[in-house]
């Protein structure tokens, strides 16, 4: 049996129900009532007996007993009621489901008799079993009526069929009910598929009264249905004179006298032949226009004659638009001739047409390109090792499939140089023959941007080694290959301890060249196949991937590693022209095909080196679960998480985003209220949040907050209209019903859809790219907004930003902190604001905190802004009061 939406009420009249009830319960005298399926009553009890009203149910275990006896009697099937004695002392109840359509909407018990074998004395026992008065208890038994157990049954069975028959009657309405539904929805459907056509349909019956008149008759006549329905066309629409001379026409052909009237519109319709021919047409203000009118015969299921309609073409509208057609084709050839892109028109695999911007791409002439294939401009296979050709055909046969294919490829211009292109592929229809339609862009430059900022992004620009960004990437690698093979492998952490001392007393050009020797002599530890890694100022990471098969055998590698970095540091650093030496600890953490994450690795090993700095002794330290002390503070911010939820401890706080001196967005970011310790800042409860997947039932609550937030400024003299921004986190997107979550919030909350936006970051790209880029457009088409937030720090994302459809680039704080002062943060800023102009993208710096970082950024062509500069995250109360400078 299923639960259902539909309740008991919606199926039946419960006054009607609660007199068959009584009076069932009045023929019967045994008691009666009807419940939900959760118990919950429906109906008044009839007949309840004192000994269960003002007894048995006036104690907590009596009224357990009861329940739980109700909640079995309504668990019965199609075939019979439950008859059971529901309680030690004899008393007999029965219950029946009321089922309809399938689906259990209550429950009909009766009972509250016993039969002749029942004494007192079992009725004291369990009065006093479960509390009860005893005297009470006889006096309201000896009124319980008494009744064969035989008897009793056959009243159940009555009952059964009773309800049977009022489950069936309800069914018949439901069924009904639908018929009705569905009835109205077909009629809808037509009057759609008319009011959808581009042409005048009128609807007479045989004697010429108007029955229906689709959306484009209003248009084309400039009458409302009701100023038309019920009214004869003739005399509405039609000229008299062109009638007048029809019928002329058809009294001479017919030899009889014809009369000017509905009968000349429809005279070869009623022989069952279709009448087309020209007409004038007259509007509602008088106007008098020629149209092209097809009347046909519409029939009855018997095949009679039963009304006409008429299809009209507003032949001055046509006219016009043949005009317009060629005024499009000039605007069409103007635009093909001088846009800035290259196109293609292609028939079958060769070209047939190009403009201008072809042979500037590829450097030809227009003979050599019309009448050569594609290949003829490709090299024989494309970067990811597929033939050209196979590709071509492939994305041929989609796009003349329907499925317009937009794609990478590599060309050859004329002098057989490769470039990169962005090509997208549509099928067009040219004098009924199908065409390919291509667009062309060069994006070499644009691809030699994105691996800049990628090797600026995810190398250490100092020493030229991975930063921490590429190596969790490659830890991810390496732990889905130990669970694939069985292999161990372990992550070393290398703590430089004298560092800054060196660097403060020497200055920062020895501690640059510090930094380069020590990556370089790392380097040497980490064999072929391992990385070295710079994650901070003075912390290097080794990972050795497949050191062993076993722990011991692990720890046995990683300890020869170990040895091997400390002799490297046992050797002083030339530090133009002085010897240094430095110490270092060193941390390490084994993994393999255990559950792990990067993150959960990095954290295991940073305890594991601390233990080594606390030691000093010049050994690795492994981490073991000992160090973990950390996990009980987490497991207590995690319990913590969860009661913050059930009370609502959550407040959100708003952080203004200003572009020319105007409120252009804000960032809704998350605090916590806590009861005892105040207000907790996310970064402390964020991290445990994601590990424990509780971001999922907070940031859906950011979400609604935000959406309920912008609902409420609606009406406000500043804040209407300006969107707020809310972080998305990984697991969060990686929902399979995100969407539905999201367009859920906003249909509750009518909050106007684009002025939500989603931050993403590039950790949240790289999960699932393909799933991600779905979720992203279907929110898209709703008209949400998109910021690709901490732009630059991820690793995963660069090569997707063509297919996302993102409104905005955040530059992340990091890059802008510095870039002042470290020309590799401001080349960092100057590449993501040209990618973004070339995307044809917004984007924001955020994390701004001086006039002069101001400055800088708006040179670059950043003119939206978020930071300390202008304004710390606020309540929404402040930021209202904040806003007046706005207005």
């Amino acid at each position: 049996m299923e639960q259902s939406d539909v309740s008991f009420e919606d199926l039946f009249v419960l006054d009607e129900i609660q007199r068959i009830q009584d009076e069932f319960a009045s023929a019967t005298q045994v008691a009666s009532i009807i419940t939900r399926p959760d118990g919950t009553p429906i109906t008044a009890p009839s007949n309840f007996t004192r000994f269960c009203r003002d007894v048995v149910r006036k104690t907590e275990k009596g009224l357990a007993n009861c329940q739980a006896s109700d909640a079995e009697l309504g668990c019965g099937g199609l075939s019979g009621p439950i008859v059971k004695p529901c309680w030690s002392a004899g008393l007999w109840d029965a219950g029946v489901p009321i089922i309809v359509a399938g689906h259990h909407v209550g429950n009909w018990l009766i009972g509250q008799v016993r039969d002749e074998t029942q004494t007192e004395e079992s009725a004291l026992a369990y009065a006093e079993q479960i509390g009860a008065d005893k005297v009470a208890c006889i006096n309201a038994y000896r009124d319980i009526p008494i009744m064969p157990v035989a008897q009793f049954e056959k009243v159940a069975q009555a009952l059964f069929t009773l309800a049977s028959q009022l489950s069936r009657a309800a069914f018949q309405n439901v069924l009904l009910a639908r018929s009705e539904a569905k009835l109205r929805q077909l009629a809808a459907e037509q009057q759609a598929i008319l009011d959808g056509a581009d042409y005048s349909i009128i609807s007479t019956d045989t004697n010429g009264t108007i029955l229906s008149f689709n959306k484009a008759a209003q248009r084309m006549l400039g009458y409302l249905p009701e100023e038309v329905i019920g009214k004869k066309t003739p005399e509405l629409i039609h000229d008299r004179r062109e009638m007048a001379e029809r019928a002329r026409e058809l009294s001479s052909e017919s030899g009889t006298q014809v009369q000017p009237n509905f009968e000349v519109l429809v005279a070869l319709p009623k022989r069952g032949l279709v009448d087309e021919r020209e007409w004038s047409f007259i509007d509602k203000a008088g106007r008098r226009f020629p149209v092209r009118l097809s009347i046909s015969p519409l029939r009855g299921p018997e095949g009679q004659i039963t009304g006409y309609m008429g299809i009209a073409a507003d032949l001055g509208e046509r006219k016009q638009a043949e005009a317009e057609l060629r005024d499009s084709e000039m605007r069409y050839r103007a635009l093909f001739e001088g846009v800035g892109e290259g196109i293609f028109l292609m028939l079958k695999d060769r070209f047939v047409d190009c403009n201008p911007a072809i042979l500037r791409i590829f450097g030809c002439q227009r003979e050599d390109i019309i009448g050569a294939t594609p290949f003829q401009y490709s090299p024989r296979v494309q970067p990811d090792g597929r033939a050209s050709v196979d590709v071509a055909h492939e994305k041929i046969a989609g796009a003349l499939g329907g499925d317009p294919q937009f794609f990478e490829w590599q060309h050859l211009r004329q002098d057989g140089a490769p470039f990169d292109a962005a090509v997208t592929l549509s099928a067009v229809e040219i004098g009924g023959v199908p065409h390919l339609l291509a667009t062309v862009r060069d994006i070499t430059e644009r691809k030699r941007s994105a691996a800049k900022i990628r090797h600026l992004a995810y190398y250490d620009q100092l020493t030229r080694i991975p930063n921490r960004s590429l190596l969790l990437d490659r830890l991810g690698q390496e732990i889905r290959e130990c669970r694939t093979i069985g292999m161990r492998a372990a992550l070393l952490l290398i703590d430089v301890l004298s560092f800054n001392l060196i660097n403060n007393s020497l200055g920062h050009i020895n501690g640059d060249q510090l930094l380069q020797q020590i990556a370089h002599r790392l380097g040497k530890c980490s064999g072929e196949a391992g990385m070295v890694a710079r994650l901070s100022a003075d912390t290097f990471a080794l990972l050795l991937p497949k050191v062993g098969d076993t722990e011991s055998a692990t720890m046995a590698g990683v300890e020869l590693v170990a040895q091997q970095v400390f002799r490297q540091f046992e050797k002083p650093f030339n530090l133009d022209g002085i010897a240094q030496h430095c110490n270092v600890a060193v941390g390490a953490t084994i993994f393999g095909s255990e559950v792990e994450t990067p993150e959960a690795l990095l954290r295991e090993v940073e305890l594991a080196v601390q233990e080594g700095k606390r030691q000093k002794d010049n050994a690795v330290k492994f981490y073991v679960p000992a160090l973990q002390s950390l996990a009980s503070k987490r497991a207590q911010i995690e319990e913590s998480l969860r009661q913050a939820i059930e009370q609502k401890e959550f407040v959100l706080h708003y952080q203004p985003q200003l572009s020319g001196g105007r409120l252009v967005g804000l960032e809704a970011l998350i605090r916590w209220q806590h009861p005892e310790k105040g207000m907790v800042p996310p970064g402390d409860f964020i991290p445990v949040a994601e590990e424990t997947r509780l971001i999922i039932p907070i940031g859906e609550w950011v979400i609604r907050e935000a959406c309920e937030q912008i609902k409420q400024w609606a009406t406000h003299p500043v804040l209407a209209g300006v969107s707020i921004a809310v972080n998305i986190a990984t697991a969060q997107i990686a929902l399979p019903n995100f969407v539905e979550r999201v367009l859920n919030i906003i249909a509750q909350t009518n909050a106007p859809p684009q002025l939500l936006k989603l931050e993403l970051t590039e950790s949240a790209l790289a999960l699932d790219s393909d799933s991600v880029v779905e979720k992203m457009r279907a929110l898209r088409m709703a008209g949400i907004q998109f910021s690709l937030d901490d732009f630059g720090t991820g690793y995963s994302s660069l090569s997707y930003l063509k297919r996302l459809p993102i409104n905005q680039i955040k530059i992340d704080q990091s890059f802008v902190r510095d870039l002042l002062t470290d020309k590799d943060d401001a080349m960092i800023a100057k590449t993501i604001v040209n990618l973004a102009i070339d995307f044809g993208m917004e984007v924001i710096a955020e994390g701004v905190e001086t006039e002069a970082q101001q400055a800088f950024l708006e040179q670059l062509g950043c003119h939206a802004f978020q930071g300390y500069l202008y304004a710390r995250p606020m309540p929404a109360s402040d930021l209202e009061a904040f806003s007046v400078k706005f207005a």
